[in-house]
């Protein structure tokens, strides 16, 4: 486990994304652009923006880990099944919060979850 995911766990998001970004960019120094290990990277970011309400990241960087995956592994491979896996979970919380946003007429009330996100949004 590394920090970023540590960080994550303990819900501290913004040293979580401090860890992956700087974790990412020296990975993307030092490997080729489509390296399996990446995709490992790409796979905890998108759980950090899932447990941050920030769907459309997490799917964003969950897509990238699926399609380095499909690329570099076996199609029974346990990481990209991970992957896949995490992919459809995105999805379906996508369509269940437009669902509950349409239902409650629109914008909802800020809530703490919100301000973590515009907090997260702004280190991006």
């Amino acid at each position: 486990m590394n920090l970023g995911e540590t960080y994550r766990e303990m819900k501290d998001y913004l040293t979580a994304l401090t860890y992956f970004q700087k974790g990412l960019k020296i990975h993307e120094e030092i490997l080729a652009k489509r390296h399996p290990d990446l995709a490992a990277i790409y796979r905890n970011m998108s759980k950090l923006y899932f447990s941050t309400q920030q769907y459309s990241m997490a799917m964003k960087y969950d897509q990238q880990a699926v399609e380095i995956g499909q690329e570099k592994l076996t199609t029974t491979h346990p990481h990209l099944l991970e992957y896949r896996e995490i992919f459809e979970k995105i999805r379906r919380k996508q369509l269940f919060t437009i669902r509950a946003s349409a239902l409650l007429g629109g914008p909802q009330l800020c809530t703490e979850m919100d301000t973590h996100r515009v907090n997260l949004v702004g280190l991006v």
